[in-house]
């Protein structure tokens, strides 16, 4: 029978497949969308005396001999292979003789995430499918909106209706914050020097995950009372680099890691403490599988979403409708600090009714401001045209120098105010505030590139929403 399951990340879902795979005396294959997912569940296998058959890209004829004789043996029930793996005629050709029972999807949500941009395979696994006869097809998901199993039953179950199994999806031992942000810097500063580790910290591209982990080092470089070595991690590492990485984190008991989605599917680091957001994820599906990192062991865990205006730009740099209208959820959810935030996650997944235990909004904690935001806008505002960018950052940090104290800067109250900052993190707030449209730079003319405040009367939230609502008008939503 064929059947789309969606279970909340950490409830056994890999159980519900293996148990059957191990007691059946047919071959039973799963499709895993991450090598590092893969190396993970046959890590786990092998620890309970259970040995699995792997078909990767490039699979010698001695490999495909061994993975025949553990079947004929009487040793192999499982076959873990990729999208990719499947597309390619020979693996094709191989698997056709191994007597297959059952197909599993596992992560089956990358077939919508995934499948119509860079991941072109899943598309095709229909293709795969439709070689064998009588077999039950199962599609595993932890997060699926109606439009996410809309595309599953497309692509994967064409003219045919699959019995759909859904759980609850909530996870009650995470917490969920969200933290606004003028300098995400100095944000994620204060969140891994007070938050339970272990720790994950998500980033939107490779080379954020990369200079996350190595301002981070600096950081702790220079506070001594911080005692981790934070790493980075994602699809562009070598694979030796990866099974390094992987192994030390599954391992530390304080350790941060700073990746991208690629260490977001189904990896059992059952410790992690705090799961943070550097950037905002495309969709809530993704937030909740990569927040559901956390507490897999069942204590409790904390979700933490950073944002800033710069989440703001990248939504009106996306193209794509679909892509847009997912992304415009979760800018809305950051934004609405009425709704518990736990409702308005789950609520995409049609489910409501939630009892929340534990959000910012329902434990009276939500911060309407970033830190540093008032200090900030009261300098410019006060001194309109007076500061640079670079003197502005010397005069909030307090720094005494040959442009700040010519004009004698220390008089002004606001000297020093924020000398707990560095300099690299001012810098970032007032980039920021100047993106925003809170200040204005002039390029040119008797006060070229002196700040000046430009907003009056509108918060900081009414900032962002008008951000969000030109974005969506200038592309037609």
């Amino acid at each position: 029978m064929d059947q789309i399951v969606v279970l909340p990340t950490g409830s056994g879902k890999s159980i519900c497949y293996m148990l059957p795979a191990v007691l059946k005396r047919s071959i039973t294959v799963v499709v895993l969308p991450l090598l590092a997912l893969l190396r993970d569940q046959v890590k786990r296998l092998k620890g309970r005396g259970i040995s699995p058959g792997v078909v990767r890209g490039g699979v010698t004829e001695k490999e495909y001999g061994e993975i025949r004789e553990g079947i004929e043996k009487g040793e192999i029930r499982i076959v873990f292979t990729t999208p990719e793996a499947l597309s390619l005629k020979r693996n094709v050709s191989f698997f056709k003789g191994l007597g297959i029972s059952s197909i599993v999807i596992d992560e089956a949500h990358c077939v919508a995430e995934w499948g119509e941009s860079f991941r072109p395979s899943y598309l095709k696994l229909d293709e795969f499918i439709n070689n064998f006869n009588s077999i039950s097809v199962t599609a595993f998901t932890a997060t699926a909106s109606e439009m996410v199993l809309k595309k599953i039953r497309k692509y994967l179950f064409k003219g045919k209706n699959p019995f759909l199994v859904a759980g609850n999806p909530d996870r009650p031992n995470i917490k969920y914050s969200v933290m606004p942000c003028i300098s995400k810097g100095m944000e994620l500063e204060r969140v891994v020097k007070n938050e339970d580790k272990p720790m994950i910290v998500f980033t939107r591209s490779r080379k954020r995950a990369e200079s996350t982990a190595r301002r981070l080092c600096l950081y702790f470089k220079c506070n001594k009372s911080v005692n981790t070595n934070p790493k980075f991690y994602h699809a562009g590492l070598t694979n030796e680099e990866r099974r390094n990485i992987e192994e030390w984190f599954l391992k530390s008991d304080s350790g941060i890691l700073c990746t991208t989605s690629a260490y977001g599917l189904g990896v059992d680091k059952r410790g992690v403490r705090t799961v943070v957001h550097y950037d905002i994820p495309r969709s809530v599906e993704s937030y909740l599988q990569e927040s559901g990192r956390a507490g897999r062991d069942g204590t409790d865990a904390a979700a933490i979403l950073l944002y800033s205006v710069d989440d703001f730009l990248f939504f009106k740099g996306l193209t794509d409708k679909v892509d847009r209208e997912r992304y415009s959820v979760m800018l809305k959810y950051i934004l609405n600090d009425e709704v518990c935030r736990r409702e308005q996650l789950l609520s995409v997944m049609d489910w409501k009714n939630i009892k929340c235990n534990g959000c910012d909004v329902c434990g009276g904690e939500v911060f309407n401001l970033p830190e540093g935001f008032n200090e900030i806008k009261d300098l410019i505002v006060k001194h309109k045209r007076l500061f640079s960018l670079k003197t502005a950052v010397q005069v909030l940090k307090g720094t005494l120098s040959y442009e700040t104290f010519g004009d004698y800067p220390d008089r002004f109250r606001e000297f020093g105010l924020l000398c707990d900052w560095s300099k690299n993190n001012l810098e970032e707030a007032l980039q920021s505030m100047l993106q925003s449209g809170r200040f204005l730079m002039p390029k040119r003319g008797f006060f070229k590139h002196r700040l000046t405040s430009i907003r009056k009367g509108i918060s900081w939230k009414e900032n962002l929403m008008n951000f969000l609502k030109s974005g969506q008008e200038n592309r037609g939503m």
